[in-house]
């Protein structure tokens, strides 16, 4: 037809053009209403989603949302709906809280394959730099290479080999508390940061302003806050980042400036002393030195020393960070329940004596051991762990889990 559509629809004309267009309009009408038809009925066959704090219009549960421990509200949430799983929007995005820990297995073991990814870390990975650290990188190559690198030193078959160090530190550790008892969080702090440090890198740290733990502890305090759902506008709006920084509002983008700087400080500067310690032939032995002797050769030898370079410091952040929380939970659990420790100092006495612990008397210690896997439970480092995404549509337990929704073990 050389007119319009409606041209041909509304003049007849002898070739029959009037009837055509009548039958093509009523084809249109039909294809609109079976589409409509289709559309609904997969509507209605769809699952609803998990039940929730219901939002308002575009911006969802926006207000609802918890800035100061969080995984009290949702656990707060999980009774009131009475429900181990709910859901909430929050400027489009879904949000699907796991409360129990069948609910962990079913869908980060069970069904590994659509929920393995992570969400878009736009503020910690594109914006703080935090890329050094795998457990935030989406699934992928680049994600297996640095998890297959990492594993073969930290393979529970291998990690014996580092005990020497834990052991000295320990010792040391015991030293620093009957000199000074009221310093216990710092010196914590110390050996466990002095203990990875001597692992990933081989350096010993200063007993006291040690620069490799003052940056660590920098680069840790700007990263826990972004870990939690919903803090950052930035990682609902992507778009965000390319705001400058000196507009107002634009607070986030001078934060994740001066992490980023803190983040390339701490994964550079042990790295670095480490590669000129080799060259100078005074290098001792650690997980870094270990992983830069064995580089490749080849053309493919500075992609492999970047993701070394993140292993190691990956090594570092989480020994430096987590293990600490646990022991001063443990402290902490020492001084509220004075009738457990009398338990553990009495197994310690019979089975220890005047001597130090070692590693060998953990088997015949069992309620030190299980008071030990108590503190970690009873005040979880990582309440909330860490959040993975949906890949595909999912149809789970009656529930409806959208592409793209951020799901939350909360381990609390």
């Amino acid at each position: 037809m050389n007119s319009s559509f409606m041209e041909g629809t509304s003049i007849p004309n002898p070739d029959g053009g009037y009837a055509s267009g009548l039958k093509l309009a009523a084809l249109f009408a039909m294809s609109a209403i079976l589409a409509s038809w289709g559309i609904l009925n997969k509507l209605r066959a769809r699952s609803p989603l998990p039940p929730g704090p219901k939002g308002y219009p575009f911006i969802g549960s926006v207000l609802s949302m918890p800035n100061v421990r969080p995984w009290l509200v949702y656990d707060s949430w999980f009774k009131e709906y009475n429900s181990d799983i709910i859901s909430f929007n929050v400027m489009g995005q879904t949000i699907v809280l796991l409360g129990s820990a069948s609910r962990c297995v079913d869908v980060f073991d069970k069904r590994s394959a659509n929920y393995s990814d992570r969400p878009r870390f736009t503020m910690i990975l594109e914006l703080m730099k935090w890329d050094i650290n795998f457990g935030f990188l989406p699934y992928g190559s680049w994600w297996k290479r640095h998890r297959k690198l990492f594993t073969q030193h930290f393979h529970p078959n291998v990690v014996s080999k580092y005990r020497p160090v834990q052991l000295r530190e320990a010792r040391m550790f015991m030293r620093r508390l009957l000199d000074g008892p009221d310093a216990f969080m710092h010196h914590i702090r110390h050996t466990f940061a002095a203990m990875i440090m001597d692992v990933s890198y081989g350096i010993r740290v200063s007993e006291k302003n040690d620069s490799y733990i003052r940056t660590a502890e920098e680069a840790f305090a700007t990263l826990n806050e972004a870990t939690v759902p919903g803090t950052f506008l930035v990682d609902l709006f992507p778009l965000l980042k390319y705001v400058p920084s000196w507009m107002p509002g634009a607070w986030f983008k001078r934060h994740a400036a001066y992490a980023a700087q803190v983040n390339t400080i701490m994964a550079e500067k042990p790295w670095d002393a480490v590669k000129a310690a080799l060259k100078a032939g005074t290098a001792r032995p650690s997980v870094a030195a270990s992983m830069l002797e064995n580089l490749p050769v080849d053309d493919s030898r500075k992609e492999e020393e970047l993701i070394a370079l993140n292993c190691a410091a990956v090594s570092y952040a989480g020994g430096a960070d987590t293990t600490v929380s646990t022991v001063q939970s443990f402290f902490l659990a020492m001084a509220k329940f004075p009738e457990v420790q009398r338990k553990v100092q009495a197994e310690l006495d019979a089975i220890v004596g005047d001597r130090f612990p070692v590693f060998e008397d953990r088997e015949q210690m069992p309620y030190v051991e299980a008071t030990m896997m108590e503190a970690m439970r009873w005040q979880n480092v990582t309440p909330l762990a860490v959040s993975h995404a949906c890949s595909a549509d999912d149809e789970y337990d009656g529930h409806f889990i959208p592409k793209g929704s951020i799901i939350v073990g909360c381990t609390w």
